[in-house]
């Protein structure tokens, strides 16, 4: 299980403005924001079936808490932000794999 968090932006324009002096007068962009945490519950699994070669496979769900879009630091009424997903993966890792050496005894 891994704990953690993140963040998620959108970008909003309504047009393209005409010049400099048009951006300003009447801006074209809404940025709405939002700040979450998050739980990734997963499963993994690892085997070595030769000494060259290592595979690991898993897979998982992540899950946010929902919150509320933010705009300007201030809490939007409407849907709230909610991340939800299912994940999965594969690695393969090639090359020898070196046997820990045992520890020296005393010198004497």
């Amino acid at each position: 299980m891994g704990l953690g968090g993140g963040a998620a932006s959108l970008e909003l324009r309504s047009r393209w403005p005409e010049d400099f002096q048009d951006a300003l007068s009447a801006p074209t962009m809404t940025r709405l924001e939002a700040s979450f945490f998050s739980a990734l519950l997963y499963l993994r699994f690892q085997v070595q079936p030769w000494d060259w070669l290592g595979l690991e496979a898993w897979a998982g769900y992540l899950v946010s808490l929902p919150v509320p879009w933010q705009e300007g630091g201030r809490d939007l009424s409407g849907p709230q932000f909610s991340l939800q997903a299912p994940f999965f993966g594969l690695s393969a890792a090639l090359g020898g794999m070196e046997e820990e050496a045992p520890p020296a005894g005393p010198s004497g």
